[in-house]
């Protein structure tokens, strides 16, 4: 299954061109960026560059629940609720609600 999210690591970045805004930015050489997060005020919050480090970590965090999932799958055919819950996650991830 291929996802439709923009694929590679993601990186927050706060010195954009307009205060106010913090950005996701890929690593690669691709001009551009992910996404633009809007925020109050000129100085970024705690909480909303907690926010954004959260959201640049979404893919790595994607692939490692896949990757858990995936190992669950091969070594037991049991599924609880932990794994049902990680299900759930993936979807939500994919658009799925």
């Amino acid at each position: 299954m291929s996802e439709l999210f923009t694929p590679g690591r993601w990186y927050p970045k706060t010195d954009n061109f307009e205060p106010g805004f913090s950005s996701i930015v890929l690593n690669d050489k691709r001009a551009g960026w992910v996404m633009r997060i809007q925020h109050n005020g000129e100085a970024i919050e705690a909480r909303q560059q907690a926010d954004l480090a959260l959201v640049a970590a979404a893919p790595d965090l994607y692939r490692a629940l896949k990757d858990c999932v995936d190992l669950i799958d091969v070594l037991s055919p049991l599924e609880g609720d932990t794994v049902r819950k990680a299900r759930v996650a993936l979807a939500l991830a994919r658009g799925w609600w």
